[in-house]
C-alpha cells in the first residue's frame, strides 16, 4: 500500500485534462476494454514510471470499491495536490459501479459452467410398482449450464425436502452476492 501512495504521487507530472484521462482509462482497462496507451504519456512518464503509476491507480480504484474504506483511498491521495486528489476522488465516484459491476461478473464467472436458463414442472407420484399409493409431490428441474462453447440440460428431480435444501443453499447464495453488491 505504501509503495502504491509513492506511485500515486507520479500523477502530478501530467497535467489536469490528461490525469483525468488516464484515470477514465486505467478504469476501462480494469473492466476490461481497451485503457491508456504508453506511447500517449511517453513525454510524461519514462516506462518504468508508467507501469508503476498505472499498477498503483489500478489497485488503489480495486482497493476503494471492495472495502467500502474511504480513509484508504484518502491516505493514499494525501500526498497529491487537492485538485489531483479531488479529481481521483471524482472518476471513483462515477466508475465505482462499472468496477464493482466487472469485479461481480469476474466472480461469477469463476467455475467452468454457468447457469443460463432453467425450467420446473411439478409432478404428482401417485404409485409405483412397490407401493401403490405414494401421493408425493416431485418437483421436476432442468438446468441449462453453458460450459465454454457446450450447452448443457441438466434434470433434477427433487422430493419436498431436497428442495428445501436446494432453496436454503440458493439463499445463502443470494446474502453473498447482496453482501458483495454493498
Amino acid at each position: 500500500m505504501n509503495s502504491d501512495r509513492n506511485s500515486v504521487v507520479l500523477l502530478e507530472k501530467c497535467n489536469n485534462e490528461n490525469v483525468e484521462k488516464f484515470l477514465h482509462g486505467t478504469v476501462d482497462r480494469i473492466c476490461g476494454r481497451a485503457g491508456p496507451l504508453y506511447q500517449s504519456y511517453s513525454n510524461v512518464w519514462s516506462l518504468e514510471e508508467w507501469w508503476e503509476v498505472t499498477e498503483a491507480v489500478r489497485s488503489l480504484y480495486l482497493s476503494s470499491v471492495k472495502s467500502s474504506n474511504g480513509d484508504l483511498i484518502s491516505d493514499a491521495l494525501a500526498s497529491l495536490p487537492a485538485g489531483l486528489a479531488q479529481t481521483f476522488q471524482n472518476v471513483l465516484q462515477v466508475r465505482a459501479d462499472d468496477i464493482r459491476q466487472h469485479l461481480l461478473s469476474e466472480t461469477s464467472c469463476t467455475s467452468r459452467g454457468v447457469l443460463t436458463d432453467f425450467d420446473w414442472k411439478l409432478k404428482m407420484v401417485l404409485g409405483s410398482d412397490k407401493m401403490s399409493t405414494i401421493r408425493e409431490p416431485v418437483l421436476s428441474l432442468e438446468l441449462r449450464v453453458q460450459d465454454g462453447n457446450a450447452s448443457n440440460v441438466e434434470t433434477l428431480e427433487l422430493n419436498k425436502d431436497e428442495l428445501k435444501k436446494l432453496v436454503t443453499s440458493l439463499e445463502g447464495a443470494h446474502k453473498v452476492v447482496t453482501q458483495l453488491k454493498v
